[in-house]
């Protein structure tokens, strides 16, 4: 019985590097579009002050979800809001707060500098995952190779009869 569980978990760790072989690209994918996603709006927002005008509550499973929305003063004189689709726990603002920000007047797209930061936080964290996954991947598989390489070495000397 002890012997059937070391075997089935020599196999699970045996895995391990074919999974961050796998999901290694898939992070830094993630990770990557999220970076650019803050950086190009970033490029073409300008900052603002803005009002959080109401925070959105959604319930789930595994806690609430809390989403903002804010407002601010277009170009034109009249008041824009945007709920954006975004859900971040906990909450990152209360209602009513002036918090500094960014506004994509073409798009109306209006989002909180931390929550910026937060996303972008997460996107390097992610793609940081996704570089650790391919990191052990490459030296599992660089390892492998090296050590299948010695040990033909070392049975091409000991069948030729050469130290």
């Amino acid at each position: 019985m002890a012997s059937a569980l070391v075997g089935f978990v020599i196999r699970c760790a045996k895995t391990i590097p074919w999974i961050a072989l796998v999901a290694g690209p898939i992070l830094c994918a993630a990770g990557l579009t999220a970076i650019i996603s803050v950086h190009r709006f970033a490029e073409r927002a300008v900052e603002a002050d803005v009002r959080v005008v109401r925070v959105e509550e959604r319930a789930r499973n595994d806690g609430t979800m809390y989403r903002p929305v804010f407002a601010t003063i277009a170009p034109a004189g009249s008041e824009i809001e945007y709920a954006g689709n975004l859900w971040v726990a906990p909450s990152p603002h209360n209602a009513g707060e002036i918090v500094p920000g960014r506004v994509d007047a073409e798009t109306g797209e209006i989002r909180s500098l931390s929550m910026l930061n937060g996303q972008a936080r997460l996107g390097q964290g992610t793609l940081g995952l996704g570089l650790a996954c391919l990191l052990l991947a490459g030296v599992y598989f660089v390892t492998r190779v090296l050590n299948r390489d010695f040990r033909d070495r070392a049975k091409h000397r000991s069948v030729s009869g050469k130290p």
